[in-house]
């Protein structure tokens, strides 16, 4: 358990590097600047986790709360016509920030298991947001849609 504690603030490092992004634009790959605290730390509010089941559906939070959203990609071992992934998210509108992404894979036994992708954002001012996750990679017969979900922050008070 000391060594998980000891590579923890890497770990959280280096997912940091894609840095947020909160108008339309796509996040950035690029390292955080080297004054900059680690993006990935414990959220200071509320965690809201959404699925894609949750597509489409309004939601709110507070300004401070952490808005997480898991993914499925295709499943490993379908034929390219099948398949499919998640591109960069864009945020419309100044409420909210891109955070990182996590992608985990299947344990190495799972013989065709999907990976799963967690995109993280923080609700950073009073406001509306649009968050946009595009399907990338889809093949001619995938059966996969974009991810998009309207998000109303509000103060924390």
């Amino acid at each position: 358990m000391g060594a998980v504690n000891r590579l923890l603030p890497l770990c959280v490092w280096m997912s940091a590097a894609c840095s947020p992004s909160s108008r339309g634009t796509p996040a950035s790959s690029s390292e955080p600047p080297p004054d900059s605290k680690p993006t990935l730390s414990a959220p200071s509010g509320t965690v809201l986790e959404l699925a894609s089941s949750d597509r489409g559906k309004p939601q709110t939070m507070r300004v401070g709360d952490t808005l997480g959203i898991k993914l499925s990609d295709s499943a490993q071992g379908l034929h390219r016509d099948y398949r499919y992934g998640w591109g960069t998210p864009t945020v419309e509108g100044g409420a909210l920030e891109f955070v990182g992404r996590k992608t985990t894979n299947p344990p190495a036994d799972v013989d065709g298991g999907s990976p799963r992708e967690r995109f993280e954002f923080r609700a950073i001012s009073p406001g509306q947001a649009t968050v946009s996750i595009p399907v990338k990679s889809a093949g001619a017969e995938a059966n996969a849609s974009g991810f998009v979900v309207s998000v109303a922050v509000t103060d924390r008070s």
